[in-house]
Formats: structure tokens, C-alpha cells, sequence
């Protein structure tokens, strides 16, 4: 995957994270926060910066939201499986 292609996965959870109900405000806030941190590290690629933390937060996310937000898990995964393979 493009950096194009990781983009167009972050406007998907973008999108996706605007359907989420009032009970997920909490969620939402970190998933947001987390999609501005991918795209800082974007901006950083080809730096020397460590990225092991922001492929951790991702991993994290998608285990809490496995069960509840499949469709979001599904982004996560590929959102990590692009960065992996950009060398973050």
C-alpha cells in the first residue's frame, strides 16, 4: 500500500468514527487523536523518529474495538499493515 492508499483508509475511519453514538465519545476522542498522530508520523516518513509507539496505540485500538466496531477494526488493521510496510 501507497501513502495514498493510508490516507484513503484514514478518511474511512475518519468517516466511520462520525457514525459512532454519544456512548462512544471517549472512544472516539482517542481514535481521533490517534488518525492526527499516523498523519504527523506521515509527514515525519523517511526521518529518523522511533514509530514503535504508534503502531502499539494502533494495536491497542483495534483490540478494543474488535467486538464492537468491526468495520473500524477493520481500518485499524489496514491503516497498520501500511504503515508496516512504509517502514514505520
Amino acid at each position: 500500500m501507497s501513502r495514498v492508499e493510508l490516507q484513503t483508509s484514514l478518511d474511512r475511519l475518519r468517516a466511520e468514527l462520525t457514525d459512532l453514538g454519544p456512548e462512544a465519545e471517549v472512544a472516539k476522542a482517542r481514535l481521533t487523536e490517534l488518525v492526527d498522530e499516523v498523519e504527523r508520523e506521515l509527514e515525519q516518513l523517511g526521518e529518523t523518529a522511533d514509530h514503535t509507539s504508534i503502531l502499539d496505540k494502533l494495536q491497542h485500538q483495534v483490540e478494543a474495538f474488535e467486538v464492537e466496531h468491526p468495520r473500524i477494526t477493520n481500518i485499524l488493521n489496514d491503516v497498520m499493515v501500511t504503515l508496516a510496510n512504509l517502514g514505520i
